[in-house]
């Protein structure tokens, strides 16, 4: 299903300006505001480490909303 200005894949719908970024720096590179949710696991530990913030843009809003599991 489409619509005007959207592509379609599976049931997510991405606006046309989307595209798919090669690495994470790519990714942090290009964003003006990044907004992480994940569970605490010992994979998500240094998710956003020292190298990751070098990639960064001046001012951006970096949001980390990081879950510790209650078991």
């Amino acid at each position: 299903m489409q619509g005007p200005g959207k592509l379609t894949r599976s049931s997510i719908t991405f606006p046309l300006a989307a595209r798919r970024m090669d690495t994470l720096n790519d990714l942090l590179a290009a964003s003006d505001l990044i907004s992480l949710h994940c569970a605490l696991t010992n994979e998500t530990v240094q998710i956003i480490n020292e190298e990751c913030l070098q990639h960064i843009k001046p001012g951006i809003l970096l949001s980390l909303l990081i879950l510790r599991s209650l078991q």
